[in-house]
């Protein structure tokens, strides 16, 4: 009976570590292990609810978050579960309802009530959920589906709401899913949906197909989304008045001509991309001070654009210099790609840009010839100086990029006084950044601090195609 008291101990106070060695004092080889699961029954009998239920929801939490947990615990955890299940009562209980299969309305609330709050304590939801899949009764009553869905994305965990209805196999649940994750533009999620599903109807599908097709034209992706487009007039129309809008002229009338339909006229482009500029920000910089570097001569260029500050820098009493600091490349991570896209494409270019002053360098180029690339490792050696302040969102992940491009390890291009733009968030609303909590984008901080937001189509176009359009230039700084 000291292991029954042991065990009934370990699940009334929460105690895992106590749980785990109680359970290793019954099962000492598998003969005992029927002899254990009913002492499991008989200790989670004896706690009662609410404190069994709330010890499985503890152990299911703890075994998702730490996929390195011990395998015996493990299988531990699923026989708490399955007497659980066993004892309908329990789970009830931890619900405040009736174990009967046909609930009453305000047995329902309570269901409802209790999952949801489950769900929105962000760390319990994957326990609920997993409870909630031993309990079919629950899945199957027309209210709760809905209020758990809207409870799952109010919370961002539209991946977890996909697992579930995967799971589940339910075709009405999926297309519930599907429907939520395009409300809240999830559309990797949604995209996941389509592909492991095999049973959503062919209306669901279009309707994923057109929203995944505006976030491309959004971002500018005019590959894929004329890959999705083709073969629907409507569609490819689409991606057309998208060039035209994001003043990629040339490029439309060329598709316009392949694809049989009207050409964009001059008129159009114009009016398009004044409405345009009305909604993004557009930087006061004159045309004839971005200087984009393809050679020797333009990095020679840079290095002493670079040097002349930071000795301004240096003098006594002088402002701090500003640098911006900014990487472009092919956009390698878009929506609801069939497989998704994974790992990083290489940096396209480089900008760097001060209050008078700007640089587009082509990485690209100037890195397939060993002796540029030389020059240009060298040249941003003195980007490196304390002296000079750089700022951009993102930096690390640039950087990052940077050093693969120049094949610098070492510290060539490691930064100090670095000022990161997308912690703006902690000084706009006077909140510390929380942990796990995205930091702001270059697009958003400019909108905190100027007022409108960057042309995400130009900053996710095609930065490795040569030459850049103007607009390009402009917007990359």
């Amino acid at each position: 009976m000291e292991g029954l008291a042991a065990l009934t101990g370990a699940i009334t106070k929460g105690d895992a570590t106590q749980f785990a060695i109680a359970m290793d004092m019954l099962m000492v080889d598998r003969r005992q292990v029927p002899q254990t699961k009913l002492k499991l029954r008989s200790a989670l009998d004896r706690a009662g609810p609410p404190y069994s239920v709330h010890f499985a929801l503890a152990l299911v939490d703890a075994q998702l978050e730490n996929q390195g947990w011990d395998a015996n615990l493990a299988t531990c955890t699923q026989w708490v579960l399955d007497a659980l299940m066993e004892s309908k009562a329990q789970v009830a209980a931890l619900f405040e309802i009736s174990p009967a299969a046909d609930l009453a309305p305000e047995d329902q609330a309570s269901v409802l009530e209790a999952l949801a709050a489950a769900i929105r304590d962000r760390p319990r939801a994957a326990a609920a959920l997993q409870l909630l899949r031993h309990w079919p009764e629950l899945q199957r009553n027309e209210c709760a589906p809905p209020v758990l869905v809207r409870c799952l994305f109010e919370q961002g965990l539209s991946s977890l709401a996909v697992d579930w209805v995967l799971e589940a196999g339910d075709t009405s649940l999926q297309e519930l899913v599907l429907e939520a994750c395009l409300e809240h533009n999830h559309l990797r999620s949604a995209g996941r949906l389509a592909r492991e599903s095999g049973q959503l109807p062919a209306a669901a599908r279009d309707r994923l197909n057109e929203a995944v097709l505006a976030k491309l034209l959004a971002e500018g992706a005019w590959g894929p989304a004329l890959a999705r487009a083709r073969g629907s007039r409507e569609l490819e129309q689409r991606v057309l008045a998208g060039l035209v809008q994001t003043g990629e002229l040339d490029i439309a009338r060329e598709l316009a001509e392949e694809l049989g339909l009207p050409a964009p006229t001059d008129a159009e482009a114009k009016a398009a991309a004044l409405a345009r500029q009305r909604r993004f920000l557009a930087l006061p910089v004159a045309p004839e001070a971005i200087v984009f570097v393809s050679s020797a001569e333009g990095i020679r260029a840079v290095e002493s654009w670079l040097r002349d500050l930071v000795r301004s820098a240096s003098e006594p009493q002088c402002i701090p210099m500003v640098v911006g600091l900014d990487a472009e490349w092919a956009p390698d991570d878009l929506p609801g790609g069939d497989p998704p896209a994974t790992g990083a494409g290489p940096i396209s270019t480089l900008q760097l840009a001060s209050s008078t002053r700007a640089f587009v360098l082509d990485v690209l180029a100037l890195t397939r010839d060993a002796a540029l690339q030389d020059l240009l490792r060298a040249a941003l050696r003195a980007l490196a100086a304390p002296a000079i302040i750089k700022a951009g969102c993102g930096l690390a992940n640039d950087l990052s990029r940077l050093r693969q491009a120049l094949g610098a390890e070492d510290a060539d291009v490691t930064l100090q006084n670095c000022l990161e733009l997308g912690q703006l968030r902690s000084y706009i609303t006077g909140q510390p950044q929380r942990k796990g909590r995205p930091t702001l984008g270059l697009s958003a901080a400019a909108e905190a601090v100027l007022g409108l937001p960057l042309d995400k189509a130009v900053r996710l176009s095609d930065w490795t195609r040569r030459p850049l359009s103007s607009i390009q230039l402009r917007q990359g700084l």
